[in-house]
């Protein structure tokens, strides 16, 4: 059974190359909490969203344990962390 959803509100906690044009990346949803997730051949203009702690709308499906992500959107201005605030974005990532 396949489980798709569509354009959840997600922040993106860590991403790791994978490959020439895909990263793995850890996203926390409010609805599914934290999930590891694919991205391939996401446009050059969206890799900018691909950062952590970024805000964004990511539409994913899963199957097994690696979800694959269909598209992501751009969901505000991504937080200023500094100081106390990027100690306490590490220690939640």
């Amino acid at each position: 059974m396949t489980l798709r959803v569509k354009l959840e509100s997600c922040f993106i906690l860590h991403r790791k190359q994978y490959r020439e044009n895909s990263y793995i990346i850890d996203i926390f949803s409010k609805n599914h909490g934290k999930i590891k997730a694919i991205t391939r051949g996401i446009a050059k203009n969206k890799k900018a969203l691909i950062q952590p702690f970024t805000p964004c709308y990511i539409s994913w499906s899963i199957k097994t344990d690696l979800a694959s992500v269909s598209s992501i959107e751009s969901r505000g201005i991504s937080p200023q962390l500094v100081d106390r605030k990027l100690l306490c974005a590490f220690y939640i990532n």
